[in-house]
């Protein structure tokens, strides 16, 4: 297992995700908050509708509430952020640092977004101090005074790969302890595969799967990066399986052998990550027939088509008056 003091069991437990709308009601309510969010005027909020719709993810920090909407685009989500007057400054982002790395690596989040009004000053130095990066501004779109005026608003974005680099310092780190315990299980295991060397383009890529596998995003996980041991034990199973197959008995034995190891880096891997890559990896394969079958649906309906019009043809040939040919 990964070292109890290692970067992974080291994450900030600052945000978890909520469902409490009473306490995020009573944020976005409090008398420094409300006249930054909407129109004052309008009276008091209830965020209770959006938090009802599972899509959207509030994640409730110490005196805050991060809200992270989903748009229509899969994957997408606007990041909206309150904080009570004595919980701002550093605290606060690090908790929305937090909340970021929880999006990416517990959700299908590949982008987060975020509107900032140009007469906010404070909240583009925040966005920027987390990552964000401005793209662009539209022109006196934002409503102010009770929507009778309109002033311009700057728009951020935090992509996937952006975030990797952002986060490298923790995710090489954990990407070489696994890379560690790996190459410790092997050894004890009797398998003969060298690995990768220690770089921190692999570890960093390493770190982010392992998270995602913790996050329960085993899926994702493996479309970002085919790494470390996830990689090692695919490689393996697709060996073995060759060997399987095959007519020569000293092949088969070999391919037994093979899958035994196999299956157990896999034991020591999903002991590794809790418990939580096993299931994960049952989700990626049931995901990865899903995809198959629909790729091959359309084929299976070509050739039906096919073979109802043959039959129909040489039905029609069987029906149709013979002529006599001199």
């Amino acid at each position: 297992m990964l070292d109890s003091q290692s970067a992974l069991t080291r994450l900030s437990t600052a945000v978890e995700r909520s469902f409490d709308a009473r306490e995020f009601n009573r944020i976005l309510n409090d008398p420094a908050v409300r006249p930054h969010v909407g129109f004052p005027e309008a009276g008091s909020l209830d965020i209770t509708p959006i938090l009802e719709n599972e899509d959207n993810f509030y994640l409730a920090a110490e005196g805050g509430a991060i809200l992270f909407a989903a748009d229509l685009e899969p994957g997408i989500y606007e990041v909206h952020v309150n904080f009570l007057e004595n919980h701002r400054g550093r605290h606060a982002i690090e908790c929305i640092r937090n909340a970021d790395r929880w999006m990416f690596t517990h959700t299908n989040c590949w982008r987060i977004v975020a509107r900032v009004p140009g007469n906010n000053r404070l909240a583009a130095m925040a966005a920027r101090a987390v990552g964000l990066k401005h793209k662009f501004t539209r022109k006196n779109i934002w409503p102010v005074e009770n929507g009778s005026k309109k002033i311009d608003c700057k728009f951020y974005a935090l992509d996937y790969e952006d975030w990797l680099e952002f986060a490298a310092h923790d995710l090489i780190i954990i990407g070489r302890e696994f890379r560690v315990m790996l190459d410790r299980e092997r050894r004890r295991h009797g398998v003969e595969d060298a690995g990768h060397p220690d770089e921190d383009c692999r570890n960093l890529q390493a770190g982010a799967f392992l998270e995602m596998v913790y996050g329960g995003q085993m899926v994702k996980g493996a479309g970002a990066a085919d790494v470390g041991a996830h990689g090692i034990q695919t490689r393996l199973r697709v060996e073995a399986q060759d060997l399987l197959r095959s007519s020569t008995g000293s092949d088969r034995i070999m391919g037994k052998a093979l899958m035994d190891a196999r299956d157990q880096l896999v034991d020591a891997i999903d002991q590794a990550a809790n418990g939580n890559y096993k299931p994960g990896l049952k989700a990626y394969h049931d995901e990865m027939r899903i995809q198959f079958s629909a790729r091959l649906r359309p084929c299976e309906q070509f050739a039906a088509e096919k073979r109802e019009a043959g039959r129909a043809e040489a039905e029609k040939g069987r029906s149709a008056p013979r002529l006599c040919c001199i």
